[in-house]
């Protein structure tokens, strides 16, 4: 997953301090897996009719998406400011491919069958985050600060136009 911002940020007599991005976010997902089933024992009445097969899966996620971050500092002493930010849901489209392949070697022939892939697309609304902080200097000597982010999860939100796709 990664994360492109375009950014801008300022101050005010260096007391207030601003800032904002957009966030362009994309994220990619692959995932191969093989299964293999050989040395198979029949009884001595039948010719062996499958030596092995092997079941291929693969799965791809591809997707895209766009967030807003706008951030303030106030700085009301100069050894003491507070900070508030506010980071909007992120909005992705998500493409989910699945497919798989089938190769059965049965009597010394190889056999082999492939499925169409299922594609599977759907929207994921992440929570936004709103964070607020407060930090006191101790001149050259560090600092003390603490910070809190809220962050509703329940507001996340799967949304797929795909038959018989649910959350």
């Amino acid at each position: 997953q990664y994360q492109w911002s375009i950014a801008y940020g300022g101050n005010i007599k260096d007391k207030f301090f601003f800032g904002g991005s957009l966030g362009i976010t994309t994220l990619r997902y692959n995932y191969s897996a093989s299964y293999r089933e050989n040395n198979f024992t029949y009884s001595s009445d039948y010719e062996a009719p499958i030596q092995d097969f092997t079941l291929n899966e693969d799965i791809e996620i591809d997707g895209s998406g766009v967030n807003l971050t706008l951030g303030v500092i106030y700085r009301f002493v100069d050894f003491a400011q507070v900070g508030v930010s506010f980071v909007t849901p992120t909005y992705y489209g998500i493409t989910d491919t699945y497919s798989t392949r089938l190769e059965v070697t049965r009597n010394n022939t190889l056999n082999e069958a492939s499925s169409q892939p299922i594609i599977a697309e759907y929207n994921i609304i992440t929570p936004m985050k709103f964070s607020t902080g407060l930090a006191v200097f101790a001149g050259k000597y560090g600092l003390i600060s603490g910070d809190v982010e809220f962050v509703n999860y329940g507001k996340a939100k799967y949304d797929s136009d795909t038959p018989g796709e649910s959350f």
